[in-house]
């Protein structure tokens, strides 16, 4: 298990060129083309990964299935994000039968069964700088899901979002962040307040 360090940045479509700007300057280099990346997010019925995320509360959980450039097409992962008491990691397994969970749900130990909830679709640009990973998200979009994958997308440019990686605080010490600031994001979380808007999260089973 390696826990990892992250800092997550505030963008806009107008600052991104200065913000690629701030760190291209620092030596940031392109790590390889830029990819679509898609996921579905599950939760339990009465959403409370959601509201664990929300409310910061630790340990918590966010379990997702993933693809790029396509959606569920190619290689297909199953992650799950762990924020714990000793920090931050993620499990990352390539699955073949992920469609069982899409139909029957997954079954978490700690949050038992979970459900897929949410589709999150965006571009992502990848940079390095030693030990430091940058990874910059734009075009981001949410669907509420559906089991015959049909999906609505619709776009949401304000959740652009910068995000920096590493397993080693002093690497991270060294990239000047003075300009920009460091916000607390969360996609799922995101895409539940966009798409779930009209319904009480607290009170009702979606």
């Amino acid at each position: 298990m390696t826990f990892r360090i992250e800092r997550k940045l505030l963008i806009n479509n107008k600052n991104i060129f200065k913000t690629r700007d701030i760190f291209f300057k620092q030596g940031f280099k392109k790590l390889f083309p830029n990819r679509i990346i898609f996921s579905c997010y599950f939760d339990t019925v009465d959403f409370q990964m959601y509201k664990d995320s929300i409310e910061g509360t630790v340990p918590r959980k966010k379990i997702r299935i993933r693809s790029y450039d396509k959606l569920f097409t190619g290689k297909v992962f199953l992650e799950i994000k762990i924020n714990s008491v000793e920090g931050r990691y993620k499990k990352v397994d390539q699955v073949v039968n992920y469609k069982k969970f899409f139909y029957k749900g997954y079954f978490d130990q700690d949050y038992g069964i979970c459900y897929p909830k949410l589709f999150v679709k965006y571009k992502r640009s990848y940079f390095v700088k030693d030990q430091v990973r940058l990874t910059i998200d734009q075009e981001v979009k949410f669907s509420k899901f559906y089991k015959n994958f049909k999906n609505n997308f619709s776009s949401f440019d304000k959740y652009d979002c910068v995000e920096l990686k590493c397993r080693n605080i002093n690497e991270l010490n060294k990239i000047d962040l003075d300009q920009l600031q460091i916000i607390r994001n969360s996609k799922y979380c995101n895409g539940v307040n966009e798409i779930f808007r009209e319904k009480n999260i607290y009170t009702e089973r979606l």
